[in-house]
């Protein structure tokens, strides 16, 4: 038998509702994208990532807007940092960005 105190020990457990609510309401989805830049190999892929946060740069931008803008700028993987194709089994060169979907 419990008394008052050890009740209030136990934590709660949200129930399948209470999930789906709060991700129904607080979950957002990103799509993150890779796009080759060569014309010569041609490639692109996406995929969708759940988050319930975002995390934002904001020393160089001037607003909320701004650093939203610059977090959904592409990402050059170029060189030792290129793409590995498995279409052309090789690396190639190409953009990441994410966007919000």
């Amino acid at each position: 038998m419990q008394d008052a105190g050890e009740a209030e020990l136990i934590p709660h457990q949200p129930s399948g509702s209470e999930n789906n609510l709060f991700a129904g309401t607080m979950e957002g989805q990103f799509c993150v994208e890779l796009r080759g830049v060569d014309p010569d190999y041609p490639h692109y892929k996406s995929r969708g990532e759940k988050f319930l946060a975002v995390s934002l740069t904001i020393d160089k931008s001037n607003s909320v807007h701004e650093a939203l803008q610059r977090s959904i700028e592409g990402d050059p993987l170029v060189d030792d940092n290129a793409y590995y194709c498995e279409k052309y089994d090789k690396k190639v060169d190409s953009e990441r960005r994410q966007t919000f979907a």
